[in-house]
């Protein structure tokens, strides 16, 4: 079986960052933060998130910026995105 990516509210309580879920790899939590008014979201996470969660930069490290037509928030290329999420 594949390691899953994404897990529910349900599976998280209970599981610390690191620990191992079942038929998965270990718990990561990314805190991706964006308002429009606000696009900085790190004085928020840093005011307060999950035990373990790792700040993630929405603009700088999980979009691309690129023609309009393509969107606010494009994805990066899938290397791209895999640095940044391992970061």
């Amino acid at each position: 079986m594949a390691d899953r990516i994404l897990i529910t509210a349900e599976q998280l309580a209970g599981t610390t960052v690191g620990e191992r879920l079942p038929g998965g790899g270990p718990l990561r939590l990314l805190d991706v933060r964006w308002r429009l008014d606000r696009p900085d979201g790190r004085p928020d996470f840093e005011a307060g998130h999950l035990p373990g969660a790792s700040y993630v930069d929405l603009d700088a490290q999980l979009a691309r910026h690129g023609d309009p037509q393509d969107g606010r928030h494009p994805l990066p290329a899938p290397g791209v995105l895999q640095a940044a999420a391992r970061r």
